[in-house]
């Protein structure tokens, strides 16, 4: 369960104390046998507050691999409420894909829930 986070208090520039860049999904090409997206690029950056998960375990064929979750508070805004599940959060040199992106407050703010592979960190 998330913790909710309501009001104006939530977004105060004093508790959004890291830089995120928000990554979209490059443009898709066919290049007639299949279609390909093309690399994430940048959106822009934004100020948000690192809401950190508990790891928990993922499964691949080979065996166990560890994900790394976080949750990422920022203001609602015209960018912001593209994010979706196509596009990733890059923040300290590593990259989250994107996993949900819920509503905090009246619009005040959006949360936004990234998931990483620990051997990518």
């Amino acid at each position: 369960p998330l913790p909710t986070v309501s009001g104006i208090d939530a977004v105060k520039a004093g508790k959004l104390d890291r830089i995120i860049t928000l990554l979209q999904p490059g443009s898709v090409t066919d290049d007639g046998y299949t279609e390909k997206a093309g690399a994430h690029t940048s959106a822009g950056t934004r100020h948000a507050h690192l809401m950190p998960d508990s790891p928990s375990e993922g499964f691949e064929l080979q065996g166990r691999v560890a994900k790394s979750m976080a949750r990422w508070l920022v203001r609602s805004d015209s960018l912001t409420r593209t994010v979706d599940a196509t596009w990733k959060v890059e923040y300290d040199g590593k990259r989250y894909e994107v996993i949900g992106v819920t509503e905090s407050g009246r619009r005040d703010g959006l949360i936004i829930e990234t998931v990483a592979d620990d051997r990518n960190l």
